[in-house]
């Protein structure tokens, strides 16, 4: 007599969980956005990798969209759930509050645009409670709207 073994492998589907990919420019760690010792350098590679329910956490500083000097490079942020602020150590949004840093996202690509140096661009929030202001070469503050 042959016996037959059939098994039953019960997939549930998990929700979809959002995760948090951190850039901070003095991180000194892995460099793979997992956490802040291990933050992306580089915004640019925390915007390739976001998935639409992510969020990007950026600690204090300036951010460039490249280091090449490419007049055309740019933060492609619509869609994405960007907050800045952070001094590096939160483990939510929340603990900052009433210490926002500052943190830039400047088209300024060598440092040396000076006041009278500007191109117009538009400049829109790419999450809620935030607010990206200022544009054109001398950059971009990340601010929060609602206290998270």
């Amino acid at each position: 007599m042959k016996l037959c073994h059939t098994s039953l492998v019960l997939l549930a589907a998990s929700p979809a969980h959002a995760d948090v990919i951190y850039v901070d420019a003095s991180a000194a760690g892995a460099d793979d956005g997992t956490s802040w010792r291990d933050a992306f350098v580089d915004l640019q590679d925390a915007l390739a990798v976001v998935s639409s329910i992510d969020e990007i956490w950026v600690a204090e500083g300036v951010y460039r969209p490249t280091s090449s000097g490419d007049r055309r490079a740019a933060f492609v942020i619509d869609g994405r759930r960007l907050y800045g602020g952070f001094d590096g150590t939160e483990s939510n949004r929340a603990d900052r509050e009433g210490t926002l840093e500052r943190t830039v996202l400047t088209g300024d690509l060598a440092g040396d645009d000076g006041p009278g140096f500007t191109r117009a661009t538009s400049a829109r929030s790419a999450s809620p409670g935030s607010s990206v202001t200022g544009t054109g070469s001398r950059g971009a503050q990340i601010r929060s709207t609602s206290g998270t």
